[in-house]
């Protein structure tokens, strides 16, 4: 009998919170409507808040989307100088 139990327990309270979830969607679906009628929407993407020269390789001209990924293309496509070199360009920069 404890399992029939905890069964019934487990599909009223997956009954409870499809019911919540339903209700959460509709809210969302007035909000959207709200925004769009005053003209916004969901807010855009963050914008890269590096300038093109601060990611762009002095080598090859790769344009990197952040430090990190310039500093890996360099230690990758041109070794270990080429990524010192970028470095030391780095630090004068900051």
């Amino acid at each position: 009998m404890a399992i029939d139990d905890a069964r019934t327990a487990l599909r009223n309270e997956k009954r409870s919170l499809q019911a919540t979830i339903e209700r959460a969607q509709e809210e969302l679906t007035r909000v959207e409507s709200a925004l769009a009628a005053l003209g916004q929407t969901r807010k855009a993407k963050r914008r890269s808040s590096w300038s093109k020269d601060q990611v762009t390789c002095t080598e090859c001209g790769y344009v990197a989307k952040a430090p990190q990924g310039l500093a890996a293309h360099v230690r990758g496509s041109h070794g270990s100088k080429a990524a010192a070199k970028s470095g030391k360009a780095a630090a004068k920069s900051a």
